[in-house]
């Protein structure tokens, strides 16, 4: 059962001054919208993450983005390989998402500290993530940003744990807006574009600034990725016809 903490307080006190039940610790991500805080349910111990946002007064996108988050995770409360939602709680114009915290490391910071995983890690890993994906999307939701900031695992590599569900939807409602493709979300560099066109309905390619010019696979239908974000944040892509 999702738990939710409302109140009115005064707007320009942040949620942290109200999460009386938790003991909140070092900030272990920060990102231009939200940081990922260590955190502790004071009560029953239970070892937690903070999703937090940045700024004092966040924007209502934001704060629908965690809603949205909580909304989805408790969705998958039953898929295996999926982080554990613990409550979300909204205050003063601000809002927290608590996650249950595994105790994994993201993909990313294991290259990064040890390189290369060998052949058979790297086979269990993307296996894992095979089975973590069949049930999200058995359970009608599609992520749309793997990457390895979004994988977490054991430091065997022989667990593999999904988080950040900020951007995805569910798949009755990509299914629904596939016919009109105004934007897409995600991480530019991660992105298939055979995902890209069943999406929107058309083919799309990419190329990085300097390697050429933009072209579509259907000749004349060309179509150009613009306003992406950069880096490793998720973006909002703008799909126009190219003049």
């Amino acid at each position: 059962m999702l738990k939710r903490a409302a109140g009115r307080i005064d707007d320009s006190m942040t949620i942290t001054a109200h999460l009386q039940d938790y003991q909140l610790g070092e900030t272990i991500y920060e990102g231009p919208e939200t940081r990922i805080r260590r955190a502790a349910h004071l009560e029953s111990g239970t070892r937690l993450v903070a999703k937090l946002p940045v700024a004092a007064a966040p924007s209502l996108r934001i704060l629908g983005r965690l809603a949205h988050e909580a909304q989805i995770l408790a969705k998958l409360s039953q898929v295996p390989g999926v982080v554990r939602v613990f409550a979300l709680h909204q205050q003063g114009g601000s809002a927290a998402l608590l996650l249950q915290d595994p105790g994994f490391a993201s993909l990313d910071r294991v290259l990064a500290e040890r390189g290369a995983l060998d052949v058979r890690s790297a086979l269990q890993v993307g296996l894992g993530l095979c089975r973590v994906l069949e049930g999200v999307h058995a359970a009608g939701v599609m992520h749309k940003d793997i990457k390895p900031q979004n994988i977490l695992v054991d430091k065997d590599c022989t667990q593999v744990m999904l988080v950040d569900f900020g951007i995805a939807s569910e798949l009755l409602q990509e299914a629904t807006q596939a016919s009109i493709p105004e934007a897409l979300e995600g991480t530019v560099k991660y992105f298939a574009t055979n995902g890209m066109k069943m999406r929107t309905g058309v083919g799309v390619s990419w190329s990085p600034p300097g390697m050429g010019k933009d072209s579509g696979a259907h000749g004349g239908d060309s179509r150009r990725l613009a306003e992406s974000s950069g880096g490793d944040s998720a973006a909002v892509v703008r799909c126009g016809a190219k003049s």
